[in-house]
């Protein structure tokens, strides 16, 4: 009968704190989640930022080693 009771409480606890949100009350676990989501997101974007530098640079080098390669390639035509 208590965990009845207390199964009760808790559903209607839920209830009350939905119905505040839709009013526009904000509960201090919102806000660190609100903060943890931010701090992620802005992760997320710097990651993302870091990879896309490195993918040019890796671009780069392919480019300086196929232009190597070319002279190379060009160098040993002419010592032959």
């Amino acid at each position: 009968r208590a965990k009845q009771k207390f199964e009760e409480l808790k559903k209607q606890a839920e209830i009350a704190k939905k119905n505040f949100r839709q009013l526009g009350g904000q509960f201090e676990e919102d806000n660190k989640l609100e903060t943890v989501e931010n701090e992620t997101q802005k992760k997320i974007e710097e990651t993302e930022a870091k990879l896309e530098f490195e993918k040019l640079k890796r671009e780069k080098y392919e480019s300086e080693l196929d232009q190597c390669r070319n002279e190379i390639a060009r160098l040993i035509n002419i010592i032959r």
